[in-house]
């Protein structure tokens, strides 16, 4: 297992996300922010780290 760090501004990992071999978007984790582009589109979205949490927590738990 290889460990990454993300500590100078601007780094960032990149992952492919598939769905029954086909790919449905790219995730891009930051330091600051995670960022979700849909499959075939130009931009992407971009959240806090506080922001995708609190989506994470409506979306699985139901808090408000």
């Amino acid at each position: 297992m290889q460990v990454l760090e993300l500590t100078r501004a601007g780094s960032s990992m990149t992952f492919e996300v598939f769905s029954q071999s086909e790919k449905i978007g790219t995730i891009v984790m930051g330091r600051g922010s995670f960022s979700w582009w849909g499959k075939g589109r130009q931009t992407g979205k971009r959240l806090s780290w506080t922001a995708f949490a609190k989506l994470l927590n409506k979306r699985c738990y139901g808090e408000p």
